[in-house]
């Protein structure tokens, strides 16, 4: 396959702020294959996601130093169906202000398209990434035994509600870190605030 890498992105706990000096680097690599790939069908990885450590990332100088990097490739192609549906992961990765253009300036370009592009789909998009998390943390599959781990998943509810309710008001999407004391009932009510904010 012939690919070209468009842009990179970090987004996870160095996007929003909250990264410390144990933390692993969320790298997203969004490139493009060649037309030709396409269309024969060998466009056939579109994502994975290898642990490297910085030592065998690091001929990427623009990245930041870190134990680990968790790196996933993604297709613009991919990318720009996720973006259609609204996926909030897919408008992280493009706007995380943490994105790096490497070529065609195609981050450049994509960025005011897809913040001209807010919907109630991006709405069910983050809902449904907040509610899946609590709901495993009601579970016990969040460690219930590692009190840290329950609260910094309850915070990234809190973090990603409040970001979409700000969106609403401003249009744009702030990374500012949220408070992080957040209890599973203030954010089912956030999510029922929102959702009357939208009908």
């Amino acid at each position: 396959m012939n690919e070209k890498i468009l842009f990179h992105s970090i987004v996870g706990s160095h996007m929003w702020g909250v990264n410390h000096e144990h933390s692993d680097l969320d790298l997203f690599e969004v490139y493009i294959s060649s037309t030709f790939d396409v269309f024969t069908g060998k466009m056939v990885k579109t994502k994975f996601k290898p642990r490297l450590t910085f030592q065998e990332a690091g001929h990427v100088d623009h990245i930041p130093k870190a134990s680990e990097i968790d790196l996933t490739k993604m297709e613009i192609g991919h990318l720009v169906g996720l973006l259609k549906k609204g996926t909030i992961n897919a408008i992280w990765t493009v706007m995380s202000p943490l994105a790096i253009d490497l070529e065609f300036e195609a981050l450049a370009k994509l960025q005011p398209i897809v913040e001209n592009s807010y919907s109630t789909k991006t709405w069910h998009s983050v809902k449904g990434l907040a509610m899946n998390k609590l709901k495993k943390i009601r579970a016990g599959n969040i460690n219930p035994v590692l009190p840290d781990e329950r609260k910094k998943a309850l915070a990234m509810c809190g973090r990603v509600i409040l970001q979409y309710d700000e969106l609403l008001d401003t249009g744009k999407l702030n990374f500012k870190q949220a408070w992080d004391e957040w209890d599973p009932y203030e954010i089912e009510g956030m999510v029922d605030y929102i959702d009357d904010r939208i009908d």
